[in-house]
């Protein structure tokens, strides 16, 4: 669908995605924010035990990660419009 909507091919744009999915963990894993254009922000969380002092913690403190997407501008406007209704 992406490709009929722009000059790339099907596998121009699924090359693409592979390569952005390929290097995305790299970026996060450093520590990097990534904004795919207007699209939003990735970032990756963690969480972890709580330890009494700063001294205590240590990289086994954390025990989950999650990448966290925030919608940008134009994204959100459009899915703002979104509705539901109940099909019987």
């Amino acid at each position: 669908m992406i490709a009929r909507h722009c000059t790339l091919t099907p596998a121009d744009v699924t090359a693409v995605l592979e390569a952005f999915l390929s290097e995305l963990p790299d970026y996060l894993m450093n520590g990097h924010s990534v904004r795919p254009g207007d699209f939003g922000l990735m970032k990756l969380s963690f969480s972890g035990e709580g330890r009494g002092t700063a001294d205590d913690v240590t990289a086994r403190e954390i025990k989950s990660l999650r990448v966290l997407f925030y919608l940008g501008v134009e994204l959100k406007r459009k899915l703002s419009a979104t509705y539901f209704e109940k099909v019987d």
